[in-house]
């Protein structure tokens, strides 16, 4: 058996090794090699984006678009992509240098959407400045058509306009101190100039200063962000990181080479060794061969002897089991006589009231019959009218007559008390039919939800006969229902009832029935008397077949054998407690969902 064991240990183990070395020989990070050098390029694609977005914008004129933003919106997506694949390679210098690229390009993106927003608040700025340049331009030309005079000074204003309009668009596109301080110094020559000339031109002039200095406010700013945005490395750091990944990749593909020549020769010493587990495998199985053409003959006769033993005992069974069907017959015809003698007991009490009341009222009934007759009579001369005051004098004494009799006899007061009595009779008659019927209401095998107080109330009805002089206490606390087999279940109580009433005294007999909860959500049912005990030698053997302590032809002893059947059957158990001369108590544990009983008898 060790040696069994130690086999396929080993077995296990060279497969597994097998295992490893295939799955290590495999190139499963060529996708990931993919990802990553697409990543790159995706990121490169988006830095080229903004240098040339932001060239674009020094170099263009004041007219021209903003950039769009797809590549900042797609770039977070990529970063966090970069990082993913980069810590599945589990290299600390790759990952310090995702971090370093994904803070430059985070940085380099800011500084991307410092230098929009600046740069349109400047070209904002420029173009009011240009705006209004041109306007007096305009203007300028209006008057030098309208007055000759003033036509040469005019035109040098011209030019100097010009001039500040080439000066601005300079600024703009090559910003430096020189270009910042022709601006001032044009702008200053031309708000001089303003008293020169007419009012038409002279406050456009003077009011140069103003959209100027914005320009030369707002330009520094624009500038000093173009500057800070070139100086990020974002291309140097990936062109660094592309040499570190081709390194990674490298280094990896040169280990699973390494582990491919590992693979080759492992699986050839594995086939050399299988070869050899193949040869004795095929010796081994030569003298199983010959075991088995001994193991084969000797089956034969051990089937041939194991039929004939089986339908030994199949016969045997089936006695068995009819022999069982007649003991639990016998106990159910028992009980049944029991429990149908004291029904009848219980209806015939009821039925002599009932019998008694109707016998009174059918010797009263000539009586009342003639009183109402004398009443209609005496109802159809009132109607006629024309009757003689003597004849309905005479009739309404008759009917006086017969009324006082019937009231100083109390017939009326009689009868009803003999309505009462009867019906009192008979609802006490209904009662005990609708519990029998729901004692014995369902199909033994059928499982229903059902609940126990109702049918211990049934019980205890069915066992008034045997219960009267005792004592009864009931004390049912709100329990849920239990999917059992009612009719199976009520013959446990009424067995557990039967037992306790048998064990008491008729004066001092005292049962007590209750319900409840027990630990583990089982539904508990306790029947106790203080009856005369079970002896501690003999408590071990009452749930025994054909075990009882009655006299000989007074009992079966199936009874309790047959309900712990049952509540077992149920998915339950039943337990006793007794002490000789103080009384026992049978409780009983039911699961509320129980399995599928199994019918006791046919």
């Amino acid at each position: 058996m060790i040696g069994r064991v130690l086999r396929i240990l080993l077995a296990l183990v060279l497969v597994a090794i097998l295992a490893v070395l295939y799955v290590l020989s495999q190139g499963g990070d060529l996708k990931r090699q993919t990802q990553i050098v697409t990543d790159l390029r995706n990121l490169r694609e988006i830095d080229t984006r903004w240098n040339r977005d932001v060239a674009a914008a020094r170099s263009d004129s004041v007219s021209g678009e903003t950039r769009a933003r797809d590549p900042v919106q797609r770039l977070q997506p990529v970063l966090d992509d970069l990082a993913s694949e980069t810590a599945a390679l589990k290299s600390r210098v790759l990952s310090t240098g995702v971090d370093g690229l994904r803070n430059a390009f985070l940085e380099k993106q800011k500084l991307v959407d410092q230098f929009d927003q600046a740069n349109q608040q400047l070209r904002t700025v420029l173009k009011d400045a240009l705006a209004q340049l041109s306007s007096i331009r305009q203007n300028a030309a209006h008057l030098a058509d309208s007055d000759t005079k003033l036509r040469p000074r005019l035109l040098a204003l011209d030019g100097q306009i010009m001039a500040l309009n080439s000066e601005l668009l300079r600024l703009y596109v090559q910003p430096d101190d020189a270009v910042r301080k022709g601006v001032e110094t044009a702008t200053a020559a031309l708000v001089q100039s303003a008293d020169q000339y007419p009012e038409s031109l002279r406050t456009p002039l003077s009011g140069l200063a103003a959209p100027v200095a914005l320009v030369l406010k707002q330009e520094p700013e624009v500038t000093t962000l173009a500057e800070q945005f070139w100086a990020v490395p974002t291309a140097t750091r990936i062109g660094t990181m592309n040499d570190g990944y081709d390194r990674e990749f490298q280094a990896i593909a040169d280990q699973k080479e390494q582990f491919r020549i590992y693979l080759v020769f492992y699986s050839a010493a594995l086939l050399v060794f299988l070869g050899y587990v193949v040869w004795q495998l095929g010796q081994s199985y030569v003298k199983i061969n010959h075991a088995n053409e001994a193991l084969k003959a000797a089956n034969e006769n051990l089937e041939l002897k194991v039929q004939n033993r089986t339908r030994e005992l199949s016969e045997a069974l089936k006695h068995l089991k009819e022999s069982e069907l007649m003991l639990v017959q016998t106990e159910k015809m028992s009980s049944l006589g029991q429990m149908v003698a004291g029904i009848a007991h219980e209806i015939n009490t009821p039925l002599a009231y009932v019998k008694s009341s109707l016998a009174s009222v059918k010797e009263r009934l000539p009586h009342v019959e003639e009183m109402v007759a004398q009443y209609q009579k005496l109802l159809g001369l009132l109607e006629r009218g024309d009757v003689p005051d003597e004849e309905l004098s005479a009739q309404f004494a008759r009917v006086s007559s017969l009324s006082a009799k019937f009231r100083a006899e109390s017939e009326a007061v009689d009868m009803a008390q003999l309505t009462a009595d009867g019906l009192h009779g008979i609802d006490q008659i209904s009662e005990i039919i609708l519990n029998l019927k729901n004692f014995s209401r369902l199909d033994r095998s059928k499982l229903q939800r059902f609940n126990l107080n109702e049918g211990l109330e049934s019980t205890l009805v069915i066992a008034r006969n045997m219960v009267k002089h005792k004592s009864v206490r009931k004390n049912f606390q709100d329990i849920p229902l239990v999917e059992c087999s009612p009719s199976q279940i009520n013959q446990v109580f009424l067995n557990l009832v039967t037992n306790a009433a048998q064990a008491t005294d008729d004066e001092s007999g005292e049962i007590a029935v209750s319900t409840g909860i027990a630990t583990g959500g089982q539904v508990r049912v306790d029947v106790s008397d203080n009856g005369h005990g079970i002896p501690e030698n003999i408590l071990s053997k009452i749930f025994d077949p054909f075990f009882t302590t009655k006299d000989v032809g007074q009992g079966t002893g199936l009874g309790l054998s047959i309900a712990y059947k049952i509540v077992e059957q149920h998915g339950g158990r039943i337990e006793v407690k007794s002490k000789v001369g103080q009384g026992t108590t049978f409780t009983v544990f039911l699961p509320v969902k129980a399995v599928q009983p199994q019918p006791l008898a046919a």
